[in-house]
């Protein structure tokens, strides 16, 4: 099948590649071809000029979706005019309903011009159930939407496989200064505490003093990137911290609570090929985010064998590791992926943290194989892409029909 709108490109994020550019690629294997979008004509003149693809899929998130409204429609429209299946497949953490415009009434107003939109598609294409809850909240019809999950790369995130990758990890934590017998701690997010980093600074001064080789590397957005403008709050009375003022709170955080080189804070962005070596230069991987989607950095660290520890609900229920028939009296469950924690508290967490501690340490990847990897691979490996093709019928039969 040849399809329009999910184009295998690089990506320097933080957090990994695209969603795009991952079933781009898993498509591809499974034998479909993948048309380039035209960058100066885009979908929509591609369609309309009669371009030869059996269906298009407009790859984003709602916030994307908001903004550019008109072009999905007239993209929309023309598919629908010649009968080509055209699917949206979108995300949402919930945030993006505040950031768009400060005006609480222009924002929803904009929300409902998106939600009638859905309604004219026959179905859209939704990344994690968490976004479908997220999507029914602000009014989007139930049987308006299809999981259509995420797929990745699990050939390239892996454990390491070889002394070659081993060596490469090595260098890398000799170029941030982190000891090569350290037990690491990592977090990949746009500021560290947009993905709850500050929790982790807490809990990780809780566990200093009984471990001393426990360090906490960070993976930001470099500073000069950040946005330095103090966004505004939805009232547009008060003013928010911006962005570079955030990664500062935090640099502080550490810095009182006397973390000194314990703490990496590390402003770069890796290309996609590079994101294993940094992923094997962890033990653990923390991510007790307040709001998340689907959360790349979660499945990426598993797929390297790598026990995670992040907080219950949004989209982690989907994402982390399935967790035995056991509920700890602090409502912590746990297994041998690692640990799902009930609340934003940095005791709970440290208890976590020496529980998946225990976890890395003896389930360390055989092989390169052990639990956490064989459970992710199975969930997110490219072959799952299968589900997207089965959208993609689903939405051609309802045309036709």
């Amino acid at each position: 099948m040849k399809i329009l709108g999910i184009h295998a490109q690089d990506h320097y994020g933080v957090g990994g590649a695209l969603r795009g550019h991952e079933m781009g690629e898993a498509l591809m294997r499974l034998g479909h071809e993948i048309i380039p979008m035209d960058p100066t004509a885009g979908a929509w003149t591609m369609i309309k000029n009669g371009a030869d693809v059996d269906a298009v899929v407009l790859a984003g998130t709602w916030h994307q979706l908001m903004i550019a409204n008109s072009h999905a429609q007239l993209v929309a429209d023309a598919c629908d005019a010649r009968k080509i299946p055209c699917l949206w497949w979108y995300g949402s953490n919930g945030s993006v309903f505040s950031c768009v415009d400060a005006d609480p009434a222009v924002r929803r107003a904009s929300e409902n011009r998106v939600i009638d939109l859905i309604c004219t598609r026959k179905f859209i294409g939704v990344i994690c159930p968490y976004s479908i809850e997220i999507y029914k909240r602000h009014g989007v019809p139930a049987d308006k939407m299809r999981l259509v999950p995420s797929v990745f790369d699990a050939d390239l995130f892996c454990p390491a496989m070889s002394s070659y990758d081993q060596r490469v990890t090595a260098r890398l934590k000799y170029k941030y200064g982190i000891p090569s017998d350290a037990f690491c701690l990592g977090t990949i997010g746009n500021t560290p505490n947009s993905k709850g980093g500050d929790d982790v600074l807490k809990a990780l001064a809780l566990l200093a003093p009984e471990m001393p080789d426990l360090h906490y590397v960070i993976l930001h957005t470099p500073a000069q990137l950040l946005s330095k403008v103090r966004a505004k709050s939805p009232d547009g009375l008060r003013e928010g911290k911006s962005e570079a003022d955030v990664l500062q709170d935090s640099k502080n955080l550490a810095k009182k609570l006397g973390l000194g080189d314990r703490v990496h804070f590390i402003g770069a962005r890796f290309p996609r090929e590079a994101m294993p070596m940094f992923y094997r230069c962890l033990d653990v991987y923390c991510s007790p985010s307040k709001a998340e989607n689907l959360g790349q950095p979660l499945v990426e660290s598993q797929l390297c064998g790598i026990p995670l520890v992040t907080y219950k609900g949004f989209s982690f229920d989907f994402v982390a590791a399935p967790t035995a028939e056991q509920i700890e009296p602090s409502g912590t469950v746990t297994d041998d992926y690692g640990l799902i924690i009930p609340e934003a508290d940095p005791i709970v967490l440290a208890n976590a943290i020496r529980r998946a501690r225990l976890t890395a340490e003896t389930h360390k990847p055989i092989g390169g194989v052990n639990a956490t990897r064989v459970w992710a691979y199975q969930k997110f490996h490219h072959h799952n892409a299968n589900k997207m093709m089965a959208a993609i019928a689903e939405y051609k039969e309802l045309l036709h029909g």
